[in-house]
């Protein structure tokens, strides 16, 4: 008998058209294909949570966060609102498509599962905004980071809004990565637990 790897702690993130083909099937119940297709855009959105650990540190205080559809993206519903947490919406997706999520996450057995809408790391910059045309120094300036860390002359011919589009998706996938190790620690040392109570 097959048993998923996130019954036993795995993490699985996906994107996009999987929502349908693949998690509504694999984890029924949670969420689901709202039957609005997106266009190609670049939507604004919020940050629920900027302290929650798959994405702490990715955004400033005074940031404009946008997110690319993708053409035909998948919006999510949500179908179970107590166990399935957004990490981050969009009014403008809400408005257009009928349903705001865009990043949610949820447990399942001892794994978790994560499901962002479009592909997040085929981000598109549009400076919509006054602050995303500055230059990528200002950025650097707003995460407080220093000539150290950063060669200031690139920055000047980058816009803060390009610079700020590659370090959140850096920064996210890192964040993924940090979080699942930790987690594998946590399960390691319950096997331990477990194997030594057989043991006894």
């Amino acid at each position: 008998m097959w048993i998923s790897p996130v019954v036993v702690g795995g993490f699985l993130l996906s994107t996009d058209w999987v929502l349908k083909n693949v998690l509504e099937k694999a984890f029924p119940g949670y969420i689901e294909f709202n039957g609005n297709q997106t266009g190609d855009e670049v939507v604004g959105i919020d940050v629920i949570d900027k302290s929650h650990p798959f994405i702490k540190g990715m955004f400033s205080d005074v940031s404009n966060p946008q997110w690319w559809l993708e053409g035909s993206s998948y919006p999510i519903r949500i179908l179970n609102d107590k166990e399935v947490k957004i990490l981050i919406k969009s009014k403008e997706m809400k408005k257009k498509y009928g349903d705001d999520p865009v990043v949610v996450f949820f447990n399942y057995g001892k794994g978790k599962v994560m499901h962002m809408l479009s592909h997040y790391y085929l981000q598109r910059t549009e400076t919509k905004t006054e602050r995303q045309k500055k230059s990528a120094k200002a950025y650097a300036a707003e995460m407080k980071l220093s000539e150290k860390d950063l060669d200031m002359k690139e920055l000047e011919e980058i816009s803060l809004g390009e610079v700020e589009s590659a370090y959140t998706t850096a920064q996210f996938i890192g964040n993924l990565i940090v979080e699942k190790q930790k987690e594998n620690v946590v399960l390691e040392e319950d096997e331990d637990k477990e194997a030594k109570k057989k043991r006894k």
